[in-house]
């Protein structure tokens, strides 16, 4: 048995894995060719793997549909439409302000739409998450990350 809640979840989340790999793509310009390979490569297998995704979340849901009340499903559509805004903004301000402030911010937001309230939560994840990430992509895969145009 499939959660609505749950599935609309998974849905916002694949689409949005889908915006930013888009996003990674379209970042390809100045990049020499010989370098184009490995990004391309993880790209399209991420691509792949959030297809089956969101195939499967389809499917659970398309199965489910009768359970669903049509009110739920207008709420649902509503939910993907703000997220997907909310990820542009992300994406345009990520170089204005930055990599850590516009992620940090971003997730808070984001665990705030998803109803996550637990304050240790909203506080640590997106810290840590960040930093994470910001370690992975510049010390391990030698990425320069946006620092922002506004702070300095």
């Amino acid at each position: 048995m499939v959660n609505f809640k749950k599935l609309s979840v998974d849905i916002i989340i694949s689409i949005s894995i889908f915006l930013i790999l888009i996003a990674f793509a379209l970042n390809f310009g100045g990049m020499p060719a010989e370098a184009k390979g490995y990004p391309i490569f993880l790209i399209t297998c991420s691509a792949i793997l959030n297809l089956f995704y969101l195939y499967r979340s389809i499917k659970n849901y398309k199965k489910n549909e009768n359970k669903t009340i049509k009110k739920d499903i207008s709420k649902f559509y509503k939910k993907i439409f703000i997220y997907i805004i909310m990820i542009g903004i992300y994406i345009f301000v990520i170089d204005k302000i930055g990599y850590i402030i516009s992620t940090i911010l971003f997730i808070i937001i984001s665990l705030l739409f998803l109803k996550v309230r637990n304050k240790v939560v909203l506080i640590l994840l997106p810290i840590i998450t960040t930093a994470l990430m910001y370690f992975l992509f510049t010390k391990f895969l030698m990425v320069i990350l946006p620092s922002g145009i506004w702070l300095f």
